[in-house]
Formats: structure tokens, sequence, C-alpha cells
């Protein structure tokens, strides 16, 4: 089965699918190494998924006259990629016959910055700061009727003490593999952007334990699943 050929199924089910189903880029973001083995005309794919799963693909010139390492390659591999697709399906059907629901699209990110979020004057602070009313703010008790207070405190903002930590500020972007141009884009986020996908978010994650388990300059895996 040919590259083209597998493209084309890949078009053909899409054209016809109103459901769930498993693609050809979906397929190929599972792949996370590719090793080749060449014995005589005999050449054999093994393709290791991200999961630590392998599988393989294999092809064979009859004739050593007309054998081509290059196309053997192409070929051997493009079976590997075959053996994947039922695979998918499987997981595929578990996940629906199971109630849960597959990612309508999943974008790559990579954590590119991370900072503590830093919350101040909280209860029982340390030291405070009071300052007096400003013109302004005498003028509105006077307005209002309302009885002036001896003045606003605030905590100090030069003493550490007033300083309470409330978790992470966490910047993400989306994923770009090396290309010739520069923006050729990983095959995860070719579903929603073509060739050069733009994607970026933040958050704030106060749970220590989330915290722990994530790194700045790793890449995540977002994925996009209905909530109702």
């Amino acid at each position: 089965m040919s590259n083209t050929a597998l493209e084309n199924r890949d078009a053909e089910a899409g054209a016809v699918a109103v459901a769930p189903r498993v693609t050809l880029p979906q397929i190929k973001s599972l792949i996370a190494a590719e090793r080749y083995f060449v014995d005589g005309t005999l050449t054999i794919c093994v393709l290791t998924l991200k999961n630590g799963y392998k599988v393989t693909g294999e092809s064979a010139a009859a004739d050593e006259a007309n054998f081509n390492e290059e196309l053997g390659r192409k070929i051997a591999r493009e079976k590997a990629i075959g053996e994947i697709w039922p695979l998918a399906g499987f997981l595929l059907r578990e996940t629906l016959h199971s109630g849960g629901r597959p990612p309508v699209m999943r974008c790559k990110v990579t954590l590119s910055e991370r900072s503590p979020y830093l919350r101040v004057g909280f209860p029982g602070a340390g030291r405070q700061l009071t300052r007096p009313l400003r013109d302004d703010e005498r003028e509105y008790y006077r307005r209002t009727g309302r009885e002036e207070p001896d003045g606003f405190t605030y905590a100090d903002p030069t003493d550490g003490a007033n300083y309470e930590w409330d978790g992470e500020g966490l910047q993400f972007h989306a994923v770009y593999a090396s290309g010739e141009d520069g923006k050729q884009a990983v095959e995860e986020n070719k579903i929603f952007g073509d060739a050069t996908p733009s994607a970026s978010f933040s958050m704030l994650v106060r749970n220590p334990h989330v915290l722990s388990h994530l790194e700045k300059g790793r890449s995540y895996y977002v994925d996009f699943i209905p909530a109702d």
C-alpha cells in the first residue's frame, strides 16, 4: 500500500464519516521511533510507538537486480503504518464502548514559561503600612456624610512576610517541528492548523502535585473533548 493509497484511504473514510474515527495523522502521531534491517533484498521496518509497543512491516525484491534500498524502506514503513490502524481502531472502539469520548482535536504544546504567583496583603500578613486619606477621599466622606476612618491599611510590599505563595502561572505554546522553512507543524497540530498552527494559552495552577509533573521546556498534549 503506497503512501498515496494511505492518504486516499484516509480521505475517503473522512468524506463519509459521521462519527469518531481513526485518522492517518493520529496514527502517525503515535510513532516515537523507527529502525530498519536489511538482509539481502529483504527490508524490515520496526516502528516503536509512544507506549513502547512495536509493529513491523517488510518488503522484498524477487530479483536482486530490482532491489532498491530506499524504495524497500518506504514500502516496509508504509506496511508497518498500516499495522497500527487496527490497533488504534480497537482503542477507539474501547473508548466508545466504555462511554468515553475521543478528542475532537489534539494539540501538542510546550510549557514555555512558569512563574510563582504571589498574593500580598492576605489575612495575618506581617507589618502593615498606614497612609492618611487623600484630599479627594476626604471630600468623598464629607459629601456622603460618612465618618472618616483613621487611614487606609495595606500590607508592606517591601516585607517578604506579607507575600503568600498562591500557585504558579503557566504559559503554553504550540509545538513546531523543524522543517526547511522553519514552520513545518508536527503531525498532531496539522489537524487544526494546516501547515503552520498557532496556539497559546496561560493558566494558574495551585495544585503542587500537578506542578511537580510539569517541566519548563517539555511538551504535552492537550485534548479537546466535548463536555456534554
